[in-house]
């Protein structure tokens, strides 16, 4: 549920930089949002792998759970996108 919810943030946070411009035409140059991106993610990997802190009640995963809320973000993107294009 964790690992799903930091997925579903990256294309929440993709989806959410700007009203009209795509993607594709913005582009990745935003240096704070990608170590943002990369600090979630690392993160997620400490939170979910390093024995010491699973304290919390989080366990280690195998690598395939980690896909499960991929189509749910493909699905914010491409709504997203589709709703850029019509603007």
């Amino acid at each position: 549920f964790f690992v799903s919810i930091v997925v579903v943030q990256w294309a929440d946070v993709l989806a959410c930089r700007t009203r009209r411009l795509s993607i594709y035409h913005q582009g990745m140059r935003n240096t704070v949002l990608n170590f943002g991106l990369l600090s979630e993610t690392v993160l997620a990997i400490i939170l979910c792998y390093v024995p010491p802190i699973n304290v919390i009640g989080t366990r280690p995963l195998h690598f395939v759970h980690w896909f499960p809320a991929m189509p749910f973000a493909m699905i914010i993107l491409i709504y997203d996108e589709i709703r850029k294009y019509l603007i």
